[in-house]
């Protein structure tokens, strides 16, 4: 086979591989999610991300340490919106159709922001700018997160 076609078929091993793994760990996260509140698992998932962008940034230039990476990325991105949709979920009927349009709108107007940062920074600073970006902007969820712990019950 030539390279092409050995990359091309390994992308889509790895991709569903990736995808089973977040198939396989959604039950688990959920039942942390319940035991300990969504609260908990959105703090303990921002930790997951900044562990994923730290081994994209030491080890992304090698093929594992990016399967690792994009795992754990997934794995932290996924179990925090199924969280955050949780805690919508628990508001009253009133507020919570309104406020998951203003969640989802935010959502993807962030995965805009993110996009367009990231590739900002690729074409500025290579690999290393992307996975800056991608830590930096998990430091500032961190720090939310940590000052709103403050305001909640």
């Amino acid at each position: 086979m030539s390279g092409l076609l050995i990359g091309i078929l390994l992308s889509h091993v790895v991709s569903g591989l990736i995808g089973i793994v977040g198939a396989l760990f959604s039950p688990s996260a959920g039942k942390i999610s319940d035991r300990k509140g969504t609260r908990f698992t959105v703090g303990i998932n921002i930790v997951v991300i900044i562990t994923a962008y730290t081994v994209l940034s030491i080890l992304g230039f090698k093929l594992w340490g990016l399967i690792v990476g994009v795992i754990l990325l997934d794995l932290g991105v996924q179990s925090c919106n199924v969280s955050n949709q949780a805690r919508i979920h628990q508001l009253s009927e009133e507020a919570r159709n309104r406020v998951t349009s203003v969640y989802i709108v935010s959502y993807f107007l962030g995965g805009s922001l993110g996009s367009y940062l990231g590739t900002f920074s690729f074409q500025h600073f290579s690999w290393i700018g992307v996975c800056v970006v991608g830590l930096l902007s998990q430091l500032v969820a961190r720090a939310v997160h940590i000052s709103g712990s403050r305001h909640v019950g």
